[in-house]
């Protein structure tokens, strides 16, 4: 049930970690998998031919954005981390509040 986010220059901590999420290469790729199955962390490595750790920390980035969402579940060898994507569109605001009030 993925939707939209609104980021605005006025929270800019919010913009920086989605920027920063959307940044690389790898992390496009998971949320482009995302987009047709939710799978766990060694299901987007071995697809991506990434190192396991690799695809860890590249979905700590995106969950930590708000960009994807991770739920454990049990796995054959004790739990793992199932992913999924969790916004369709992001929505940027780049001028502040105040000012699209002066402008109206």
């Amino acid at each position: 049930m993925a939707k939209e986010i609104e980021l605005s220059i006025e929270k800019p901590e919010k913009l920086y970690s989605v920027a920063k999420a959307l940044a690389s290469e790898v992390r496009i790729d998971i949320i482009k998998l995302l987009n047709y199955y939710s799978l766990n962390v060694n299901e987007i490595a071995e697809h991506l031919n990434i190192p396991a750790s690799t695809a860890a920390v590249n979905i700590r980035v995106l969950e930590d954005a708000g960009l994807i969402h991770t739920e454990l579940q049990p796995g054959t060898r004790g739990s793992m981390k199932l992913c999924s994507r969790k916004r369709d569109t992001i929505k940027i605001t780049l001028m502040s509040k105040s000012s699209l009030h002066e402008n109206s």
